[in-house]
């Protein structure tokens, strides 16, 4: 049976991406987790695995001697609860925010993805810039648990661990080729409270046959309707929210 690592900063989000991957794929792979300490602490200090799931290249640097030539990169796109950004979304307009991550590479990444899903209403800086700003004037975010807020914090918002984007879980069904075994309705139902800004969907509406299953499950998780149209017209692939916007029934839709 093939292997996976998941290598994270943190045991807790460790767990929350084995939980996420473990829930969908099931026991069809071997999933290994260690946080950075656990690396430290490895005999021969190697990472046995076919493929290596991380969240960033600033932990890879850090672990890259541990890592074999033969395993397989997947850097993770992460992303987060929509029960986070709701509570993001009600912060005051103008309001001063610190978003603290595990790295500075991991807190920019998040703070691009919040914009990105449209909270543009607040001034999002990293823990990690030093931003001249006092602690108990501006509000501070953390992803689950955090040893880096400051004692003299003020107004603190815990928005859970950060998750894995769509795309993550569909590249691991890929690498393992297990795209079949990802049922949609289970990715649809794990998707449902995550926010996923749909990266890659019109690239890959332009891919052919061999990411037909990619392109399957993505159309039946995004929110919106999709309907593609060829060359000549004829329309050779919707989604169901397409189908409930148009008010069509299966067979009329084609």
């Amino acid at each position: 049976m093939k292997t996976l690592a998941i290598v994270s900063y943190t045991i807790e989000s460790v767990n929350s991406y084995y939980n996420q991957i473990r829930s969908l794929l099931s026991d069809r792979i071997t999933i290994q987790r260690y946080c950075l300490e656990d690396i430290k602490n490895l005999k021969e200090r190697k990472i046995s695995a076919d493929v290596l799931l991380i969240p960033s290249y600033h932990l890879l640097k850090k672990i890259k001697g541990c890592v074999s030539r033969n395993t397989e990169l997947l850097f993770a796109s992460r992303t987060l609860s929509k029960a986070g950004m709701d509570k993001i979304n009600s912060i005051k307009k103008g309001s001063n925010v610190v978003l603290i991550d595990e790295s500075p590479e991991m807190a920019e990444q998040i703070i691009s993805i919040i914009y990105q899903l449209g909270a543009r209403h607040i001034e999002l800086s990293s823990y990690w810039s030093n931003v001249s700003t006092k602690d108990d004037e501006c509000i501070f975010i953390v992803l689950g648990q955090s040893d880096y807020v400051p004692a003299h914090a003020g107004e603190i918002i815990n928005v859970g661990n950060s998750l894995l984007d769509i795309n993550s879980i569909i590249d691991v069904g890929m690498k393992f080729d297990l795209l079949s075994v990802l049922d949609k309705q289970d990715v649809v139902r794990s998707y449902t409270e995550i926010e996923t800004a749909n990266f890659g969907l019109l690239k890959i509406l332009g891919l052919t046959n061999s990411r037909e299953s990619q392109l399957d499950i993505l159309l039946q998780t995004i929110n919106a309707g999709v309907i593609g149209v060829d060359n000549g017209g004829e329309i050779f692939l919707y989604n169901e929210n397409a189908r409930d916007i148009i008010k069509k029934e299966n067979e009329s839709v084609l």
